[in-house]
Order: C-alpha cells, then structure tokens, then sequence
C-alpha cells in the first residue's frame, strides 16, 4: 500500500477482488474501480456501526449500561467501527 496523496493510499486488489470490480464497472453499476472499493469499504463500516449500535441496544435492554456521556459513546463506536487509529 502506497500513499498517493494526503489522506489517498494505493492499494492492489487480488485478481478475483479485481476481476469483480471491473465488470462491474462494464456492467455500468459503478463509474470505476475506485467506486466499487470505496461502497465496499463504505458498506464494511455501516456493518461495524451496526454492530455497535446493536450491541449497545442489548447491553441496555439487559441493565449492563453505565452512565456515559454523549462524546464517551461516540469515541466507543467511532473504536468499535475503526475509526481511531
């Protein structure tokens, strides 16, 4: 992986990964490669907010909840979904 600009890294599908990518770019489903690696790392992200939302949800409706405060509950997400290095 590769930096391409400030906040861009060059990254090297596996054939399979890429194959993938561009037919769906000939499909017309996405404008680039580019697009399809960005909507899956995209959708990988929702998936972790999900999940931390669902497993906070059951933690409350279990009583395992402490009192946080709204920017202590947002930095627990942002670590569960990946988003602090």
């Amino acid at each position: 992986m590769s930096k391409t600009g400030t906040n861009q890294k060059t990254i090297t599908l596996p054939k399979d990964f890429q194959e993938f990518a561009e037919e769906r770019v000939r499909e017309g489903k996405n404008a680039s490669v580019d697009e399809v690696a960005r909507g899956a790392f995209q959708e990988l992200k929702l998936r972790a907010l999900r999940d931390a939302l669902n497993e906070g949800l059951a933690e409350l409706d279990a009583g395992l909840v402490e009192e946080s405060t709204v920017e202590e509950l947002m930095a627990e997400i942002d670590a569960a979904a990946g988003l602090i290095p």
